[in-house]
């Protein structure tokens, strides 16, 4: 026999007959608000409670199980009926067991969306994420914040994708850590917080709030579908298929997130298939496609500040590994960046590095800089002559509020002067319209010693 609808159980209060007022009322209200008693709250205190009976088994855990093995497990705690059940279903309750301990817990909805790059956990406050560049709070499906119920909780998360060898030292104020598939991970634990306008009105500093920032590793893309996004015109696109088809080094200027190292990742696709290219980083999440790559990245000391490796360490063992193509991550000091130069020098293909500044003369005046700031202290003169012997081409990339990342420049660096280093200007952006200036006479002579024709994209003679 059923129960009583909703409509019984509000007339009985109406009628105020011979009940329970409050038992009444309560039952009242839990059929006017299902969701609060339903699918996503049921499986919550499901999923936890298979949880706290599988930690119960410390044998169990111990040995490290595998998820198959965790899912047949949990399988067999169902079958036999060991814990309260909450009236959903027996594979939707394993299987947010299993995402919770083998992937990425309540985060898991942000890492389904490809087009998430960033996620940071504040403590216990809430998580942010950044979608298309605009950053905003997680929510769950009744609208308040998704976060983690305590520190301990986001501890264990770390340590869960760490490994099951690794236990987070809290000794330590924070620590950094890639993932198999290239995506960064760095977890502060000290003197950190969260500071925000409560209400919009009144301000407030959230202290003791770790921060868990977590950078996805990008996906692949494809020159057409970068040409399709909006990033570079089909001109410019061909272009710049030319730069790794006949050795012209490049460096590529814009802000954190414009696009360089995606687009620098698609270039390498057009080195030929049969040469080595090392590729120098600061974390492996370079995916160049094709072609033979040795990678080499940066790590940090060890507690007893030994094993450090640097871009600059990895920049000499290049010089001795006879790279025929080199690409390096953005150099942040002179010694760094002379030690590139002569590396460069001596490479007999592709050379590219990337910088932050955001036009061709930005981009040289900050080289340049960097540079002169090496011990050695070369003159500007000499630095510009560095500067346009390593260099063929500049390209600038721009991030602008609602746009996608855009190709604003592409530069062909010329000579030097006393006090600057020239430049052709062959696209530039003004406005929405792209201008091309066509050609020069060197990059004619550069496609003839390569056998390559000119696209007829390019068509337009000497400029």
């Amino acid at each position: 026999m059923s129960g009583p609808t909703l409509a019984d159980l509000l007339g009985e209060i109406e009628n105020n007959r011979n009940a329970s007022m409050d038992r009444k009322i309560a039952s009242a209200l839990a059929l006017r608000e299902p969701s609060l008693h339903k699918s996503s709250t049921r499986l919550e205190q499901q999923k936890e409670a298979l949880l706290t009976k599988l930690r119960q088994d410390l044998d169990f855990m111990r040995s490290h199980p595998t998820e198959q093995e965790t899912r047949a497990y949990l399988a067999k705690l169902v079958q036999r009926k060991e814990v309260e059940w909450y009236g959903v279903r027996p594979t939707d309750a394993i299987e947010a067991c299993c995402v919770d301990l083998y992937h990425y817990g309540r985060l898991q909805p942000l890492f389904l969306d490809p087009f998430v790059t960033d996620v940071w956990v504040v403590g216990t406050y809430g998580v942010l994420y950044q979608k298309a560049g605009k950053v905003a709070w997680y929510v769950g499906d009744d609208g308040g914040k998704v976060h983690f119920q305590s520190l301990e909780e986001v501890r264990e998360w770390v340590e869960r994708k760490l490994g099951k060898d690794f236990h987070l030292d809290l000794s330590l104020p924070s620590l950094d850590a890639i993932f198999l598939d290239g995506t960064r991970l760095m977890y502060r634990s000290q003197a950190a917080g969260f500071s925000h306008f409560a209400d919009g009105t009144e301000y407030r500093l959230e202290r003791n709030q770790p921060l868990l920032a977590i950078r996805r590793f990008g996906r692949e893309w494809t020159l057409e579908e970068l040409v399709a996004s909006g990033m570079l015109t089909q001109p410019m696109a061909e272009y710049l298929v030319l730069l790794p088809k006949t050795r012209s080094s490049v460096i590529l200027g814009g802000p954190t997130g414009a696009g360089k190292s995606t687009l620098q990742n698609v270039l390498l696709g057009y080195l030929p298939q049969d040469e080595l290219t090392g590729i120098l980083e600061d974390t492996p999440d370079a995916r160049p496609q094709g072609g033979f790559f040795v990678r080499y990245w940066t790590q940090h000391p060890n507690g007893e500040d030994v094993g450090e490796i640097t871009i600059a360490q990895n920049l000499l063992d290049a010089k001795r590994s006879n790279f025929r193509n080199i690409v390096v991550a953005e150099m942040r000091d002179g010694p760094t960046a002379l030690r590139a130069v002569d590396v460069a020098m001596m490479t007999s293909g592709f050379f590219s590095t990337t910088t932050h500044a955001v036009t061709p003369k930005k981009v040289i005046e900050a080289f340049v800089n960097l540079l002169q700031s090496a011990p050695e202290r070369p003159s500007e003169r000499r630095c510009y002559e560095l500067f346009a012997t390593v260099f063929h081409h500049i390209v600038c990339l721009e991030w602008l509020p609602e746009r996608p990342p855009q190709v604003t420049a592409i530069a062909e660096v010329l000579e030097t002067t006393e006090t600057s280093v020239s430049y052709r200007t062959v696209f530039e952006r003004v406005g929405d319209e792209v201008r091309y200036h066509g050609l020069s006479e060197r990059m004619h002579r550069l496609l003839q010693k390569h056998h390559l024709s000119v696209p007829d994209a390019l068509e337009g003679g000497i400029a």
